[in-house]
């Protein structure tokens, strides 16, 4: 299928590997980074790391169940895109996932930033229960989310909603952005993650999102299965919703 007007691929890739040119010149840097970033955020407290623990869950399940009824209630003719957002968070996140197995890098408070143990390395975890080598794929044992530090999921998770809200409501663009921003920066300061994670994650997160959303994958895929298992004569959701959002998007 063509791609709706509006995608510019080539910008977005433009971004996606900027982010992660960043993360690799970063990769030296990290562990100097993460400790300062990690004695600022343990000096935080009271509300304000109250609000900041809080405002990490942007792009998490609950804000992505605030953010669908909202629209749902307020935006009845957006309603059918909150399939592409569905369709941005879960593939993102099986994206996030998956790569962090394969890189398999220790959290920073084991303090080894240098190390990515790939899909087959093994790390010692002395206080783990019980301890011994774990590796990042095995989801047998809870401590592997130790060895998942590189991309951050949080990060990806916010990026994937702010570009849903961006794309969807340009109006939002600057309070997505700055509330994608602060979930990677909350991301280093509370010590879970290097800054190239949190580099890697926006990657990951734009590189899916952007074209899932703009592609209304949810919506087109719904559509397919719709007309090849109940009714192969329905008319098809994806080109008035097309045209529905190209209108909004001129008139703004």
């Amino acid at each position: 299928m063509n791609e709706p007007a509006g995608h510019n691929p080539t910008r977005l890739w433009i971004a996606v590997l900027a982010l992660l040119g960043g993360a690799a010149l970063l990769w030296t840097f990290d562990g100097p980074i993460s400790d300062v970033a990690r004695g600022l955020g343990s000096s935080l407290g009271g509300d304000l790391k109250r609000e900041l623990d809080t405002l990490q869950q942007f792009g998490g399940v609950g804000s992505l169940a605030i953010v669908s009824l909202v629209v749902w209630f307020a935006d009845p003719p957006m309603r059918r895109r909150l399939l592409d957002l569905g369709a941005a968070a879960g593939l993102t996140s099986l994206a996030a996932l998956g790569l962090k197995m394969l890189v398999g890098r220790p959290r920073p408070k084991f303090e080894d930033p240098q190390i990515a143990l790939g899909p087959l390395g093994a790390y010692p975890i002395t206080d783990a229960d019980p301890p011994g080598v774990y590796r990042a794929w095995d989801l047998s044992a809870p401590i592997s989310s130790d060895l998942w530090s590189m991309p951050s999921s949080h990060t990806s998770a916010a990026v994937v909603l702010a570009v849903f809200l961006a794309i969807v409501y340009p109006r939002l663009i600057p309070l997505a952005a700055a509330l994608a921003v602060i979930v990677g920066l909350g991301r280093v300061l509370m010590g879970w993650h290097y800054p190239s994670d949190v580099l890697v994650g926006a990657a990951v997160g734009l590189a899916v999102a952007v074209p899932a959303v703009r592609g209304f994958w949810g919506t087109r895929l719904l559509d397919w299965i719709w007309r090849s298992a109940i009714d192969r004569n329905a008319e098809a959701a994806y080109p008035a919703l097309a045209a529905a959002c190209a209108a909004r998007r001129d008139a703004v």
